[in-house]
């Protein structure tokens, strides 16, 4: 994959988080500058070049957001969602409505409404996380217990400190030895 759009000889980025939108969308978060970067692999079958000149949506590279600098861990949980644990341990919700890279680069335009909003709270030592469908997270502590969440809600309107909007086992350990 390429970091960024291949014109005028610029410098590669160090991407900090990458994170899957599926249907071959992949988010990275850009470590100098928190800058929210958008790419689609249009082939999804290994034929892109390999110097990420083609197989790349038009808009792959483009910038659709900014101030992703506290994002401490990204995991997509398709459809466009991206759950985000920022470095206080707060859980954050965002859904990108285009899911086509042409969201504001400022991220003003092409995110739903209770994006950014706080859907959870003291993920402060959550090392690790996955999502599975249907809003499953997959959360792994530091001491390396496993933990499962599962997000009803979907849409961001979630209590702060969630207490609404998830599962009645969201939180239950289910797995240890994950470290």
């Amino acid at each position: 994959m390429r970091a960024q759009k291949n014109r005028g000889g610029r410098s590669e980025m160090s991407l900090a988080h990458l994170a899957s939108g599926g249907n071959g969308i992949i988010y990275g978060v850009v470590a100098q500058d928190g800058r929210l970067l958008f790419y689609r692999d249009e082939h999804q079958d290994g034929t892109n070049a390999p110097n990420g000149s083609t197989g790349w949506s038009a808009n792959s590279g483009n910038q659709i957001g900014q101030h992703w600098e506290g994002a401490r861990l990204l995991a997509g949980g398709g459809d466009g969602i991206l759950y985000v644990v920022h470095q206080d341990g707060r859980l954050l919700f965002y859904r990108d409505e285009h899911q086509d890279g042409t969201n504001a680069p400022n991220g003003s335009t092409g995110w739903s409404t209770n994006s950014g909003n706080q859907i959870g709270q003291h993920w402060e030592q959550i090392k690790q996380i996955i999502c599975g469908p249907k809003g499953v997270i997959y959360a792994v502590h530091q001491d390396g217990r496993l933990f499962y969440y599962r997000d009803e809600s979907r849409d961001g309107s979630n209590a702060p400190d969630g207490s609404t909007g998830w599962d009645t086992n969201s939180g239950k350990q289910i797995g240890q030895g994950w470290a």
